[in-house]
C-alpha cells in the first residue's frame, strides 16, 4: 500500500542493453497487445469508422503506444492497423520513426483499431513506402500517433521520455523522404564507404550526390542528432 501512496512502482522490464539487436530488422511478424474491446470490434469490423479515442496511459507501470501496421499488397491499399498498449522495456519489439511532420494539415487516413485516425501526407507516404506484402505486420513508435496531441498534460509527460523510446527500439527508422536517383546513389556511396576506401571513377558525380540527400530538410532537424545518437540501429530511408 506504501508503494501505491508513493506513486511509485518498480519498472516491470529492466532496460535492454544498447548491444542488444535481437529483434533485428524492420520487418516485423508479431501484432502488439491491444485492449481487448477494441481488439474484438477490430476482429469483426466497424461500420462507418468512427473518430480515433486515445486510452490514457497508465504511468506507473512506465506504459507507451505503438502502432502494427497491417502489410498490403499495393501501395494505394488502405492503411490498416492496431493501437497497441505495453510497458517499456518489454519484450515487444518495434522501430521508432525520425521523420519531419510538415506544414500541411493532417489529412490522410489510417484505421487503427477500427476508429479512423488522420495524418500528415508525408507520414503516410512513410507508411505506404515501407509496409510489405505477404500478411505481415510492421510494428512502430510515432510521436504524431503515440502520443496524445490534444493532450496537454500527456504530452508534457512524453516529452521527457521520447530518447528513452529511442534507445529502447530496435531499430530507428529515419525516412528522409521519397527515394529518388540522388538518393540511391547516395546510400550506394556510403555502403561503398564502410569496407574500404573508394576511388572509383564516379567519385565526384557520387560525392556530389552525397550532399544534395544530406540538404534534405530532414538533416536540417535539429531533433535528428539526437534520435540517431540514441539509436541502437538506425536505418536510414530515402
Amino acid at each position: 500500500m506504501k508503494i501505491w501512496d508513493q506513486g511509485k512502482l518498480e519498472p516491470p522490464f529492466e532496460p535492454r542493453s544498447r548491444n542488444d539487436r535481437s529483434y533485428g530488422d524492420l520487418d516485423f511478424k508479431i501484432h502488439s497487445p491491444i485492449p481487448l474491446s477494441l481488439a474484438a470490434e477490430y476482429a469483426k469490423g466497424v461500420a462507418g469508422l468512427p473518430d480515433h479515442t486515445y486510452l490514457p496511459l497508465d504511468y506507473v507501470a512506465n506504459e507507451t503506444r505503438i502502432i502494427t501496421v497491417r502489410s498490403a499488397d499495393n501501395y494505394d491499399d488502405p492503411l490498416v492497423g492496431l493501437m497497441g498498449y505495453n510497458p517499456m522495456h518489454s519484450n515487444v519489439s518495434f522501430s521508432c520513426v525520425s521523420y519531419m511532420w510538415g506544414n500541411e494539415e493532417t489529412t490522410e487516413l489510417i484505421e487503427l483499431s477500427g476508429q479512423q485516425f488522420l495524418i500528415r501526407k508525408n507520414l503516410d507516404t512513410f507508411l505506404r513506402f515501407v509496409r510489405k506484402p505477404g500478411g505481415g505486420y510492421m510494428r512502430f513508435w510515432i510521436d504524431a500517433v503515440c502520443i496524445d496531441q490534444n493532450n496537454i498534460s500527456e504530452r508534457n509527460r512524453q516529452l521527457p521520455r521520447i530518447l528513452n523510446v529511442y534507445e529502447d527500439a530496435d531499430v530507428v527508422a529515419c525516412w528522409a523522404g521519397e527515394p529518388d536517383e540522388t538518393s540511391y546513389a547516395a546510400l550506394g556511396l556510403v555502403l561503398d564507404l564502410k569496407p574500404t576506401h573508394y576511388a572509383g571513377e564516379d567519385f565526384p558525380q557520387r560525392l556530389a550526390a552525397l550532399y544534395r540527400f544530406l540538404c534534405r530538410p530532414y538533416f536540417h532537424r535539429i531533433w535528428v542528432a539526437q534520435e540517431l545518437a540514441a539509436a541502437r540501429r538506425p536505418y536510414i530511408i530515402g
